[in-house]
């Protein structure tokens, strides 16, 4: 049954769910980052320190790689914190939305609750108008015979 809010409801659904869509979009690149981070961590974890002392260019080769590395995963976990503030938003975002939702789904149901009334009301007095006129045609005929 259509009322007056049934489009409202509509475009508060989709809202929320182009919000979900949202948030999950920021989950997976929060997931793929913390992914990249984890691996390029590993990474540097993995680089070992010069066995013997030939050459200070080659200790120094090694600290350029370990300063590399270490400032990429300082640039993925500001990125990693962007994300992760970028989903507090979305989440505030979406429960807003879900809440509008709720409004519109709530008087919705309220004016689809009057309708229903509204329509018991008419049939119950139609109802009451076909009683009384049986009961009029009734008594004319009683009274003719």
């Amino acid at each position: 049954m259509k009322t007056k809010f049934t489009p409202l409801v509509r475009l508060r659904e989709s809202a929320m769910k182009e919000g979900e869509r949202k948030l999950i979009a920021i989950n997976q690149k929060i997931a793929a980052t913390q992914s990249h981070l984890d691996s390029v961590q590993q990474e540097f974890v993995m680089i070992s320190m010069p066995k013997t002392g030939e050459s200070y260019l080659e200790l120094l080769q090694v600290q350029s790689i370990k300063d590399g590395y270490l400032a990429e995963i300082d640039r993925i976990v500001e990125t990693l914190g962007a994300f992760k503030l970028e989903k507090k938003v979305a989440q505030e975002e979406l429960r807003l939305l879900n809440l509008e939702f709720e409004k519109a789904s709530h008087l919705d149901s309220l004016e689809k609750a009057k309708i229903l009334e509204a329509r018991k009301r008419k049939e119950a007095q139609e109802l009451d108008e076909i009683s009384v006129m049986l009961y009029n045609t009734r008594l004319a005929e009683g009274g003719q015979s």
